[in-house]
């Protein structure tokens, strides 16, 4: 996505601005606050109709300070809109982003 910005629209996803097949780097620092357990970062694929076509997810251990967690992703064909997550245990991200 070289020389591309991704701007997000009312549904907190990007669209369009993303090639199939290109590959997708997501990244964002994370911390856990104590006690607590696991989480996840990952993107949804979804087609013209917002439905699911694919997703890519990575775990994210129980930590004490901000690590850097990065993956790469790929848009599967027929992908419209994408949307970046988090989920899991009690966490702060900052600096979510995708390339």
């Amino acid at each position: 996505m070289s020389g591309r910005t991704i701007t997000a629209n009312s549904n907190d996803a990007f669209s369009s601005i993303f090639a199939i097949g290109e590959l997708l780097t997501i990244s964002a620092y994370y911390k856990s606050l104590p006690g607590s357990g696991w989480g996840s970062i990952g993107v949804d694929f979804f087609d013209s109709s917002w439905n699911e076509i694919d997703e890519n997810f990575v775990s994210l251990p129980p930590n004490s300070g901000f690590e850097r967690v990065t993956f790469n992703s790929t848009p599967p064909t027929g992908t419209v809109y994408a949307s970046m997550w988090m989920c899991g245990g009690d966490m702060v991200m900052d600096e979510f982003e995708a390339r």
